[in-house]
């Protein structure tokens, strides 16, 4: 079945208006995908209440979210090698499963140890799903082809950690918080039933499709290394990977400044500040549905300008009220949501041209196209809570340097900074 699946999903590569992916099987990749920010945004509203429950420091609790996202993004870097060696299919359906352990563990924590080290696991076996399914899919289309596809994939992560706090706290209040980790392990198997009915194996060489590529030697640590410096080596594939970090860390800058000023300094409730960010989720979408489908005909690089320029006259319209000391939704929220459009034109453009700058290491670049933006933007985010002055100025002048840094990013991939 996985076989006529995988035939019939892959066309050549030299027609690129056919669809490359099978409804069913793109619908799995979606779903493989919004596991980890699903069920990453889910705990948030459990933090008071597990407190309460284990009687233990709001920290505790929260090591809960912190820890699970810095092995989310560790284990991102771990996925891409293994797959190329093993082939995407054997390690996503480990990876599912350890999720699945994860789910199980913090549905039945005796203490609050137990729940951390499920929250651990379902973090570790989630972020197979954000690489993966990358890599399949430039295991199935070309360059232009694959950035639609990622396009759409995007939609789904961002969806996802839209509504999961909502989804979280309801189940809880519903079911306790066992019945919303419950409700993560059923998702997990339901998504490893998937994986092992429809993903054919993607990857190229001999344990995957056949091509004339030699076979992959066996995977060590130094030949991980040997991988990951080979692509760190070239300044194109640091030029896509930067463009994409830095404006990830634009948006990381907003997530990190917005909550303070509107619910602090402006008087609005937590609720009112979740709607005014589904519109800037609902823009990115759309932004992600015109690269989906202005990629294949105009091609990944001019879509990358395109989304850049877009967020040039918005940041500039907000240094310049920022510096006038205005303060209102429409600077915290309705500009940057405008230039939201533009990240969702760019982001997943500049991720499939880090994954194409050496399609052997698919798997690795995917890997390290995922963890390096998220590491940077995470820092971004901390610094940004360190320059917090009640105004939105600090907001607009980091947003505006990492614009420029991804546009300087940009030109490295394109040679326009090339060292001679």
């Amino acid at each position: 079945m996985s076989s006529a699946v995988h035939q019939s999903a892959i066309p050549p590569k030299s027609t690129p208006t056919a669809s490359p992916l099978s409804g069913m099987l793109f619908a799995t990749l979606i779903a493989i995908t919004t596991t980890g920010p699903l069920t990453m945004q889910m705990y948030a509203p459990l933090v008071p209440t597990l407190r309460e429950t284990f009687g233990t420091s709001l920290a505790a609790a929260q090591l809960g979210l912190s820890l699970a996202y810095a092995m989310f993004s560790l284990a991102t870097l771990l996925y891409g090698p293994f797959s190329d060696r093993f082939g995407r299919r054997p390690v996503l359906l480990l990876g599912t499963a350890i999720f699945c352990v994860g789910g199980a563990l913090c549905t039945l924590a005796p203490g609050i140890e137990w729940l951390i080290a499920g929250r651990v696991a379902q973090a570790v076996g989630a972020g197979s799903g954000m690489v993966l399914a990358r890599a399949i899919v430039r295991d199935l289309c070309d360059r232009d082809q694959s950035a639609a596809m990622i396009a759409y994939i995007t939609m789904g992560m961002v969806l996802a950690p839209m509504f999961a706090p909502m989804v979280g706290g309801v189940l809880s209040d519903l079911f306790t918080w066992r019945g919303m980790f419950a409700f993560t392990l059923i998702y997990g198997l339901a998504v490893l039933a998937l994986v092992a009915l429809l993903i054919p194996e993607t990857a190229p060489g001999p344990t995957g499709r056949q091509t004339r590529e030699p076979a992959r030697p066996q995977i060590t640590f130094h030949s991980w290394r040997q991988e990951a410096m080979e692509l760190v080596s070239l300044q194109r594939f640091w030029g896509y990977v930067l463009q994409v970090a830095f404006l990830m860390a634009v948006f990381f800058t907003i997530v990190a400044s917005a909550p303070y000023l509107m619910i602090d300094h402006l008087g609005y409730t937590a609720t009112e500040f979740g709607i005014w960010f589904m519109l800037m989720g609902g823009l990115y979408i759309v932004g992600n549905y015109m690269a989906a489908r202005l990629t294949p005909k105009v091609g990944g690089d001019q879509m990358i300008r395109l989304g850049l320029a877009l967020n040039v006259p918005v940041l500039a319209a907000g240094l310049a009220m920022a510096w006038a000391g205005f303060m209102g939704p429409v600077l915290i929220m309705i500009l940057p949501a405008l230039g939201s459009i533009g990240h969702g034109l760019a982001m997943p453009n500049g991720q499939a041209g880090a994954i194409d700058v050496n399609p052997r290491l698919a798997g690795t670049a995917a890997g390290l196209a995922t963890a390096i933006p998220m590491m940077l933007a995470a820092g971004i985010m901390q610094l940004m809570s360190y320059l917090q002055d009640g105004t939105a100025l600090p907001m607009y002048v980091l947003m505006s340097v990492c614009l420029c840094l991804s546009w300087l990013s940009f030109g490295l991939a394109n040679g326009f900074l090339r060292a001679k």
